[in-house]
């Protein structure tokens, strides 16, 4: 069904998005606002391993450096409002996404962890190997769609610096 570039692609995809998942939770970061400042600290393995993630992912993580960067980007009332809106929304679709995509991992898992590699055990197995593809490219094509939705929200100016930002940070 898939062939195999087709499938290293979205193996490498599913292993970014596995990863940036704890990446998003897993930097240091501080923030500050008119009325706080906060302040998320964790360790140093699952920061080494969103940098990997970030590194080796075919679709550039540029949401959190438009949040971060919002004021030096100088955005618009209406992109921030457009950009948060974004974020609540794939916010509820990335967790719906990744729940069944943890589902059909364990159900793969568990077949491979069976005894025979024969007959009925081959179609689901089969079978669950190609539901996994299916949510990994789901997921590339959602992070995917992000990306152009920011390129579509920033004028040229605001794009060249986020993506001198990324570039800057990324490597």
């Amino acid at each position: 069904m898939f062939n195999k570039k087709v499938v290293n692609f979205l193996m490498l995809s599913c292993v970014y998005v596995c990863l940036m998942g704890h990446a998003v939770a897993s930097t240091t970061t501080t923030v500050k606002t008119e009325t706080s400042v906060k302040v998320k600290t964790v360790s140093s393995a699952l920061s080494k391993k969103a940098k990997w993630a970030n590194d080796n992912s075919p679709v550039p993580n540029l949401m959190p450096l438009v949040s971060e960067y919002a004021q030096k980007l100088k955005l618009t009332k209406n992109q921030i409002t457009a950009f948060k809106a974004l974020t609540k929304t794939e916010n509820t679709q990335t967790k719906n996404l990744l729940v069944q995509f943890g589902k059909d991992n364990a159900l793969l898992r568990g077949e491979l962890l069976k005894q025979s590699f024969t007959g009925s055990y081959k179609k689901k197995l089969e079978h669950y190997k190609v539901n996994v593809l299916l949510d990994m490219a789901s997921i590339l094509n959602m992070d995917i769609k992000q990306s152009g939705f920011i390129r579509a929200n920033l004028n040229a100016k605001q794009w060249s610096q986020l993506t001198k930002m990324y570039l800057s940070t990324a490597h």
